[in-house]
């Protein structure tokens, strides 16, 4: 993974999605069209970061337009899952995430993607499902614990530690008692 991307990644991770779009700005004119893949990869993280910034219209555009140029890219999958996500959307929503599900027990799948999963899975109602794909995408992306903790935290649900166990117990504790209601994702 390019440290330009890395550094992408990890802000939107974090958080500060506006510091995010800033870098892969900054990033995409110093790679000045020079290398397709890493301005690829760019972009696909710069509309990650985008998804709580932009418009609803112009973030699904934006995702469309690389959907055109970059229709195999499991990470433009899962962004264009989460803008859908965001917009109400479900149903295309997981039609767009389906090439995430087929990445299932590959060295390709992230626990972002299995968090996206998760989050279709709510909007569903399919409790137990968010929760197996919760609990993937902590084994495989233990950043996502903190947040998870947070999340479950400001619900009433404290976990006694961001230990994978723990987290599991409270989010199960909070799926029981508050079904769809219960919010938590990266």
């Amino acid at each position: 993974l390019d440290p330009a991307v890395a550094r992408v990644q990890a802000l939107t991770d974090l958080g500060r999605a506006a510091e995010a779009v800033a870098s892969a700005d900054q990033a995409l004119a110093a790679a000045g069209g020079g290398d397709g893949g890493l301005a690829d990869a760019l972009l696909v993280a710069r509309l990650r970061a985008n998804i709580d910034l932009m418009p609803l219209d112009a973030l699904l555009a934006e995702a469309d337009g690389l959907v055109a140029r970059l229709a195999d890219a499991p990470d433009l999958a899962d962004a264009r899952a989460r803008a859908l996500l965001k917009a109400g959307r479900v149903d295309e929503a997981e039609t767009a995430a389906a090439p995430l599900a087929a990445l299932a027990g590959t060295l390709e799948m992230s626990g972002y993607f299995h968090d996206t999963l998760a989050r279709i899975d709510l909007a569903r109602g399919r409790t137990d499902a968010a929760l197996r794909n919760l609990g993937r995408a902590l084994a495989l992306e233990p950043r996502l614990a903190k947040r998870y903790a947070r999340q479950l935290s400001e619900q009433g649900y404290l976990p006694l530690s961001i230990q994978t166990a723990n987290l599991v117990k409270a989010l199960t504790r909070c799926f029981e008692e508050r079904g769809q209601d219960c919010r938590v994702g990266g």
